[in-house]
């Protein structure tokens, strides 16, 4: 308190003028509670010589440890979370690789939250008529889109590059392929990380 006062009389005779305020703690919030118990633990059994920690740590080890704490932090809030669940359907894991271009980020963002301009997700908004199709076939949904609608020449293109992963058999690739695959491909096991983002 004493070094607070003294850094006030500096500034003031700066002719600095800062309020102080006190912000209460995050009391209630269970998240938070658990963290401050946590982290009072932890100190205590440090001070008291029960665990103890290297004398110093690298900024790589920092930085994997804050990154780890945050995606499990994240993780649970995902879980527990009451809406996206349509998006968690396809991403249940909060680690996710977007594509490097903003405008193909941005609509794969949206994709992954049913929020296009494409006419179902329109329709349901009351920006258009219709959720059918300019052909009149179906309903304009993502899937569609991906698969059905009229680039069929970007389609092959994108159907020839998920094929050359080898992830299907020939016979097999074009009933397997859906929007799940195309939205959220990697589940940890099926393909590389590499070929999660190259799809």
């Amino acid at each position: 308190m004493q070094r607070l006062h003294s850094v006030l009389c500096q500034l003031y005779e700066l002719q600095i003028s800062v309020n102080t305020v006190k912000i209460p703690g995050h009391i209630g919030i269970i998240g938070n509670d658990i963290a401050d118990s946590k982290a009072k633990e932890t100190s205590h059994m440090l001070l008291s010589g029960n665990i103890s920690v290297p004398d110093n740590i690298t900024f790589s080890n920092a930085c994997k440890i804050s990154t780890d704490i945050a995606a499990k932090s994240w993780q649970h809030k995902w879980n527990e979370s009451n809406t996206g669940r349509y998006t968690y359907e396809f991403v249940p894991n909060v680690k996710i690789l977007f594509p490097v271009k903003c405008d193909i980020g941005i609509s794969y963002c949206r994709m992954l939250l049913h929020d296009t301009m494409l006419k179902d997700d329109s329709y349901k908004t009351g920006t258009s008529s219709s959720p059918i199709c300019d052909r009149g076939v179906e309903k304009e949904t993502i899937d569609h889109f991906l698969l059905r609608s009229n680039y069929t020449k970007a389609r092959k293109v994108m159907f020839d590059r998920i094929e050359a992963l080898s992830l299907f058999s020939h016979n097999k690739f074009h009933s397997e392929v859906n929007e799940h695959l195309l939205l959220a491909p990697s589940d940890g096991s099926i393909i590389t990380k590499k070929d999660d983002h190259y799809i």
